[in-house]
């Protein structure tokens, strides 16, 4: 359902990076002790995104681009 409502060229891409950087912010706590942080995990998740552009051809580069600079 999600998909269909957000009918983005990268969906499963952007889902997983996000879902797997809320599980990055989740292990720093329980590992670490760290304090989960909003600010800490959206950081991380533009900085996966941006280097997703290097994995891509380049017009979903340029779409990746556009993206992160809108969030």
């Amino acid at each position: 359902m999600a998909k269909e409502i957000y009918s983005s060229r990268l969906f499963f891409e952007i889902f997983t990076i996000t879902a797997w950087n809320i599980w990055k912010e989740r292990n720093k706590f329980i590992i670490n002790q760290i304090t989960p942080s909003n600010r800490a995990w959206f950081e991380r998740t533009k900085a996966d995104l941006t280097w997703l552009r290097y994995r891509v051809s380049p017009d979903l580069s340029d779409y990746i681009t556009s993206f992160v600079n809108s969030l």
